[in-house]
């Protein structure tokens, strides 16, 4: 395999990195948003709104030849509650209601197995 010049660089709003954010959990995403597309509409919509799991502010992008390879969230494990709770909040407003339960019901059995990382710790996606 040929070497790669990868640069590293943190995350802009405008990044078009959905689809790798899309692709890192793509069972997870669309099981949350009820289909694939739907997910993906709701990363594209959300991705640029600082301030939870899946945005622009706790990413870093890598690239190769100036294009978007890779993506990588990463933020203190102390946040992880609150930028969880604004994801799903920002989410619940692009949810139609019929998906409203489901979606509880997703994260009520996500919970369960969800990383619990200790304080201090970094969580990195």
């Amino acid at each position: 395999m040929p070497a790669m010049d990868v640069i590293v660089r943190a995350a802009l709003p405008a990044d078009p990195v959905d689809g790798l954010l899309f692709a890192s959990a793509a069972p997870y995403y669309t099981a949350y948003a009820g289909g694939s597309r739907p997910a993906q509409r709701l990363l594209r919509t959300l991705y640029p709104r600082a301030g939870h799991t899946a945005s622009w502010d706790v990413c870093r992008v890598a690239e190769v030849d100036g294009a978007a390879v890779g993506v990588l969230a990463a933020f203190p494990a102390d946040a992880c509650q609150a930028l969880a709770q604004r994801f799903v909040r920002l989410t619940l407003a692009h949810s139609p209601p019929w998906r409203i339960p489901a979606l509880f019901r997703h994260l009520r059995a996500t919970a369960a197995v969800a990383p619990q990382p200790p304080a201090g710790m970094l969580y990195v996606d």
